[in-house]
Protein backbone atom coordinates (compact mmCIF):
# COMPACT_ATOMS: atom_id res chain seq x y z
CA UNK A 1 0.00 0.00 0.00
CA UNK A 2 1.42 3.28 -0.96
CA UNK A 3 1.47 6.31 1.27
CA UNK A 4 -1.29 8.10 -0.53
CA UNK A 5 -3.60 5.11 -0.23
CA UNK A 6 -2.72 4.81 3.44
CA UNK A 7 -3.45 8.51 4.09
CA UNK A 8 -6.68 8.25 2.12
CA UNK A 9 -7.74 5.13 3.95
CA UNK A 10 -7.10 6.82 7.30
CA UNK A 11 -8.36 10.30 6.48
CA UNK A 12 -11.59 9.50 4.66
CA UNK A 13 -13.25 7.75 7.60
CA UNK A 14 -11.96 10.46 9.94
CA UNK A 15 -13.23 13.23 7.69
CA UNK A 16 -16.53 11.43 7.31
CA UNK A 17 -16.75 10.99 11.09
CA UNK A 18 -15.83 14.64 11.65
CA UNK A 19 -18.31 15.75 8.99
CA UNK A 20 -20.99 13.67 10.69
CA UNK A 21 -20.11 15.17 14.07
CA UNK A 22 -20.21 18.69 12.62
CA UNK A 23 -23.56 18.01 10.98
CA UNK A 24 -24.88 16.53 14.26
CA UNK A 25 -23.63 19.52 16.27
CA UNK A 26 -25.06 21.92 13.71
CA UNK A 27 -28.43 20.12 13.86
CA UNK A 28 -28.37 20.15 17.68
CA UNK A 29 -27.49 23.83 17.76
CA UNK A 30 -30.23 24.50 15.20
CA UNK A 31 -32.74 22.49 17.29
CA UNK A 32 -31.77 24.41 20.47
CA UNK A 33 -32.00 27.75 18.66
CA UNK A 34 -35.41 26.85 17.20
CA UNK A 35 -36.56 25.73 20.65
CA UNK A 36 -35.40 29.02 22.17
CA UNK A 37 -37.00 30.95 19.32
CA UNK A 38 -40.29 29.06 19.82
CA UNK A 39 -40.16 29.76 23.58
CA UNK A 40 -39.59 33.46 22.88
CA UNK A 41 -42.43 33.54 20.36
CA UNK A 42 -44.71 31.85 22.91
CA UNK A 43 -43.64 34.38 25.55
CA UNK A 44 -44.31 37.25 23.13
CA UNK A 45 -47.74 35.81 22.32
CA UNK A 46 -48.50 35.50 26.05
CA UNK A 47 -47.36 39.08 26.67
CA UNK A 48 -49.45 40.31 23.74
CA UNK A 49 -52.53 38.57 25.20
CA UNK A 50 -51.81 40.13 28.60
CA UNK A 51 -51.36 43.50 26.94
CA UNK A 52 -54.79 43.16 25.31
CA UNK A 53 -56.34 42.22 28.67
CA UNK A 54 -54.57 45.11 30.43
CA UNK A 55 -55.63 47.57 27.74
CA UNK A 56 -59.21 46.38 28.19
CA UNK A 57 -58.94 46.79 31.96
CA UNK A 58 -57.42 50.24 31.54
CA UNK A 59 -60.29 51.22 29.25
CA UNK A 60 -62.78 49.91 31.84
CA UNK A 61 -61.01 51.81 34.62
CA UNK A 62 -60.97 54.99 32.54
CA UNK A 63 -64.73 54.63 32.01
CA UNK A 64 -65.19 54.05 35.74
CA UNK A 65 -63.08 57.10 36.63
CA UNK A 66 -65.08 59.19 34.17
CA UNK A 67 -68.35 57.92 35.68
CA UNK A 68 -67.08 58.59 39.21
CA UNK A 69 -66.11 62.13 38.22
CA UNK A 70 -69.60 62.70 36.81
CA UNK A 71 -71.18 61.17 39.92
CA UNK A 72 -68.96 63.32 42.14
CA UNK A 73 -69.92 66.49 40.25
CA UNK A 74 -73.59 65.53 40.62
CA UNK A 75 -73.16 64.79 44.32
CA UNK A 76 -71.40 68.12 44.87
CA UNK A 77 -74.27 69.94 43.17
CA UNK A 78 -76.85 68.03 45.23
CA UNK A 79 -74.86 68.65 48.42
CA UNK A 80 -74.71 72.40 47.72
CA UNK A 81 -78.47 72.41 47.12
CA UNK A 82 -79.05 70.32 50.26
CA UNK A 83 -76.70 72.43 52.37
CA UNK A 84 -78.30 75.69 51.28
CA UNK A 85 -81.85 74.47 51.96
CA UNK A 86 -80.78 72.63 55.12
CA UNK A 87 -78.95 75.68 56.47
CA UNK A 88 -81.86 78.05 55.82
CA UNK A 89 -84.33 75.90 57.77
CA UNK A 90 -85.66 77.63 60.92
CA UNK A 91 -85.75 74.23 62.66
CA UNK A 92 -82.56 72.73 64.10
CA UNK A 93 -81.55 69.79 61.89
CA UNK A 94 -78.58 67.44 61.83
CA UNK A 95 -77.26 64.29 60.21
CA UNK A 96 -75.02 61.64 61.82
CA UNK A 97 -73.33 58.55 60.42
CA UNK A 98 -73.84 55.03 61.81
CA UNK A 99 -71.12 55.62 64.42
CA UNK A 100 -72.74 58.79 65.75
CA UNK A 101 -70.32 61.20 64.08
CA UNK A 102 -72.06 64.42 63.05
CA UNK A 103 -71.92 64.87 59.27
CA UNK A 104 -73.87 68.13 59.14
CA UNK A 105 -75.89 70.47 61.33
CA UNK A 106 -77.56 73.72 60.37
CA UNK A 107 -77.28 77.26 61.74
CA UNK A 108 -80.55 76.88 63.68
CA UNK A 109 -78.97 73.95 65.56
CA UNK A 110 -75.91 76.06 66.32
CA UNK A 111 -78.00 79.07 67.38
CA UNK A 112 -80.45 77.05 69.51
CA UNK A 113 -78.28 74.36 71.11
CA UNK A 114 -74.57 75.03 70.68
CA UNK A 115 -73.97 78.76 71.16
CA UNK A 116 -75.85 78.98 74.49
CA UNK A 117 -73.49 76.28 75.78
CA UNK A 118 -70.34 77.95 74.39
CA UNK A 119 -69.92 75.76 71.29
CA UNK A 120 -70.08 76.28 67.54
CA UNK A 121 -70.67 74.08 64.50
CA UNK A 122 -66.89 73.68 64.24
CA UNK A 123 -66.95 72.00 67.67
CA UNK A 124 -69.75 69.65 66.61
CA UNK A 125 -69.51 68.68 62.92
CA UNK A 126 -67.09 65.81 62.46
CA UNK A 127 -67.41 64.83 66.12
CA UNK A 128 -69.89 63.00 68.33
CA UNK A 129 -72.55 64.17 70.80
CA UNK A 130 -70.24 63.34 73.70
CA UNK A 131 -67.88 66.09 72.50
CA UNK A 132 -70.44 68.84 73.26
CA UNK A 133 -73.13 67.27 75.47
CA UNK A 134 -72.89 65.76 78.97
CA UNK A 135 -72.29 62.01 78.99
CA UNK A 136 -75.80 61.02 80.13
CA UNK A 137 -77.38 63.27 77.45
CA UNK A 138 -75.09 61.89 74.71
CA UNK A 139 -76.01 58.35 75.83
CA UNK A 140 -79.75 59.15 75.53
CA UNK A 141 -79.26 60.61 72.03
CA UNK A 142 -77.18 57.59 70.96
CA UNK A 143 -79.81 55.13 72.24
CA UNK A 144 -82.51 56.85 70.18
CA UNK A 145 -80.22 57.01 67.11
CA UNK A 146 -79.50 53.30 67.46
CA UNK A 147 -83.23 52.54 67.65
CA UNK A 148 -83.66 54.28 64.29
CA UNK A 149 -80.73 52.37 62.78
CA UNK A 150 -81.95 49.05 64.19
CA UNK A 151 -85.58 49.38 63.10
CA UNK A 152 -85.13 51.56 60.02
CA UNK A 153 -88.21 53.47 61.20
CA UNK A 154 -88.92 57.10 62.14
CA UNK A 155 -88.54 57.86 65.84
CA UNK A 156 -90.77 60.65 67.18
CA UNK A 157 -90.26 61.41 70.85
CA UNK A 158 -88.91 63.70 73.54
CA UNK A 159 -85.27 64.23 74.38
CA UNK A 160 -83.85 66.19 77.29
CA UNK A 161 -81.73 69.12 76.16
CA UNK A 162 -79.72 70.92 78.85
CA UNK A 163 -79.14 74.66 78.59
CA UNK A 164 -75.97 76.53 79.57
CA UNK A 165 -76.96 76.42 83.26
CA UNK A 166 -77.52 72.65 83.09
CA UNK A 167 -81.31 72.95 83.33
CA UNK A 168 -82.98 70.39 81.09
CA UNK A 169 -85.99 70.96 78.95
CA UNK A 170 -87.87 68.32 77.01
CA UNK A 171 -87.99 68.94 73.27
CA UNK A 172 -89.85 66.98 70.61
CA UNK A 173 -87.35 65.36 68.27
CA UNK A 174 -88.04 63.49 65.04
CA UNK A 175 -85.27 61.16 63.90
CA UNK A 176 -85.28 59.17 60.69
CA UNK A 177 -82.91 56.85 58.83
CA UNK A 178 -80.74 58.29 56.04
CA UNK A 179 -80.24 55.99 53.06
CA UNK A 180 -78.18 56.22 49.90
CA UNK A 181 -79.98 55.61 46.61
CA UNK A 182 -80.38 51.90 45.96
CA UNK A 183 -79.05 50.81 49.37
CA UNK A 184 -81.57 49.55 51.92
CA UNK A 185 -79.36 49.79 55.03
CA UNK A 186 -79.25 53.31 56.50
CA UNK A 187 -75.87 55.03 56.44
CA UNK A 188 -76.92 57.26 59.32
CA UNK A 189 -79.62 59.17 61.16
CA UNK A 190 -81.07 62.63 60.53
CA UNK A 191 -82.93 64.64 63.11
CA UNK A 192 -85.22 67.66 63.44
CA UNK A 193 -86.01 69.49 66.66
CA UNK A 194 -89.57 70.85 66.88
CA UNK A 195 -89.39 73.98 68.98
CA UNK A 196 -92.45 75.33 70.83
CA UNK A 197 -91.63 78.95 70.06
CA UNK A 198 -91.86 78.49 66.27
Amino acid sequence: MDLQSLITSLLVPTVIALAGAVVYLWQEQRRVLFSQLKAREDRIATLEKREIILESRIADLEKLVSQLKQDNAGMQARFILFASSHDSSPLPTWIKDRDGKVLAANRAYERTFLRPRGHSLADYVGRCDADVWPEHVAAEYAANDNAVLRTGEIWDGEENVPDAAGKSRSIRIIKYPRRAKGIAEPFGVAGIAILDEL
